[in-house]
């Protein structure tokens, strides 16, 4: 939904972050919302806005989803982004995923997940939220396909 200047300003959003010149926000609403109803919330959002709830909770559980491979990236980001600017928009936003990839290996309170199958992400990502405990043997392998990306990503850029 289209926000107002007025709501950043009365910080109506837990965090707001300018990413590739759209503006975006997570309500504290929904938050309170999903308090309220003993329910889990959650958001998806990027390593800026990841820092931000650190910051704000030591209940934040920050869940970093991976494409299992490079050509599966490339292959969703022409499906999502596929119009004219296609190859400006996809080296925009590799460039973006090369930074992001990196906080991940800096950061240890993400739990790293591989986003293959559908259902099996749901689950590991289900026993996360659950336990706060990440598989440790899908969270390195994880954490290996993360500096593949990046070496892939690295070299598709510097083509």
């Amino acid at each position: 939904p289209t926000r107002r200047s007025s709501d950043l300003e009365s910080q109506d959003f837990v965090e707001v972050a300018k990413i590739h010149g759209n503006l975006y926000g997570t309500s504290v609403m929904e938050f309170k919302k999903a308090r309220k109803e003993s329910k889990i919330a959650v958001a998806d959002i990027d390593v800026q806005g990841v820092r931000s709830y650190m910051h704000l909770s030591n209940k934040t559980i920050a869940v970093f989803l991976l494409p299992p491979s490079f050509e599966i990236l490339l292959g969703r980001l022409a499906k999502r982004y596929g119009h004219a600017n296609r190859d400006q928009d996809v080296n925009i936003r590799l460039k973006t995923a090369l930074n992001e990839l990196h906080e991940l290996l800096k950061r240890h309170y993400y739990h790293a997940v591989i986003n293959d199958e559908l259902d099996q992400t749901l689950h590991t990502v289900e026993q996360i939220t659950l336990t706060n405990q990440p598989n440790k043997q899908e969270d390195q392998q994880a954490r290996q396909l993360a500096k593949q990306l990046i070496d892939d990503i690295t070299s598709y850029l510097n083509r």
